[in-house]
């Protein structure tokens, strides 16, 4: 049996949990930007988008109504 290679150290990269300034959280008004030039630039995606942003509302109306779980096919 070959002998084992020593573990590699963590790159600078690797996730530390904490305060990390190369993390960036979207805020409200980049997030509405982001759905805009989606809907402008990918017409066939807005009816799609719409609906995710439908059911995320309710959900977050109404957290008793249980969510509709995806379709998987072959099960």
């Amino acid at each position: 049996m070959p002998p084992r290679k020593p573990r590699r150290k963590a790159t600078a990269g690797s996730f530390k949990p904490g305060f990390d300034p190369r993390r960036h959280t979207f805020t409200t008004q980049e997030c509405r930007m982001g759905y805009w030039v989606a809907c402008m630039k990918n017409p066939h995606l807005r009816e799609w988008i719409q609906l995710k942003v439908r059911l995320h509302r309710r959900a977050k109306e109404n957290p008793h109504v249980p969510q509709r779980e995806e379709e998987t096919c072959g099960a």
